[in-house]
């Protein structure tokens, strides 16, 4: 491994660096834990039954979803 030589006025903007990362990575981390609360409370809230029309085919649904898709970025 080489040495490497700065001047302390270098050394002291990467102690600023760093100490600067340091307090946007506990910002984000704290921002990841507060959304994941947020989501898991909506996703637990979120449940029920649906009652479907007589003859949905959802197959069919995707089928034609999936093909619609297909077409649109194929041309000819």
């Amino acid at each position: 491994m080489k040495n490497i030589t700065i001047s302390e006025f270098e050394y002291n903007q990467l102690l600023f660096t760093i100490e600067q990362l340091r307090e946007q990575l506990t910002k984000f981390k704290s921002q990841k834990n507060n959304n994941k609360k947020t989501h898991k409370s909506v996703v637990q809230r979120l449940h029920g039954v649906l009652t479907m029309p007589e003859g949905f085919d959802e197959k069919q649904i995707l089928q034609d979803g999936i093909l619609k898709k297909y077409l649109s970025n194929v041309s000819f």
